[in-house]
């Protein structure tokens, strides 16, 4: 996966279709969800929310509630983890995220 590129202040929502090794999709139906964003360091930066749509067999919507403005500029790194109805976790590779400085501000005059 490439790494997905934010800028500062943007609205995080991320809608990810889960395939197996194979390259099938996977029925996401009762399994547990979770996911962490994290620095170089491994300090969290956030953790998203995590939903299901009805109707769209392996694919997860995943956004952030308090938003990207106090994620530090730079590369961060994100995995999702899978706890399915059986018990076995799985978890996803580890991709990117890239954030960047916003060059507009809103309000600003100078």
């Amino acid at each position: 996966m490439s790494a997905l590129i934010v800028k500062q202040g943007q609205t995080f929502v991320f809608h990810a279709t889960i395939s197996d090794r194979n390259g099938a999709v996977v029925g996401l139906s009762g399994y547990q969800i979770s996911s962490q964003i994290r620095d170089a360091l491994g300090n969290q930066v956030d953790t998203l929310k995590s939903r299901l749509p009805v109707g769209r067999v392996g694919v997860v919507n995943l956004w952030s509630d308090t938003g990207t403005t106090g994620w530090p500029v730079g590369r961060l790194f994100c995995d999702l983890h899978f706890v399915r109805p059986d018990g076995v976790i799985q978890f996803t590779e580890t991709f990117s995220i890239i954030v960047a400085a916003p060059i507009t501000r809103p309000g600003a005059t100078s």
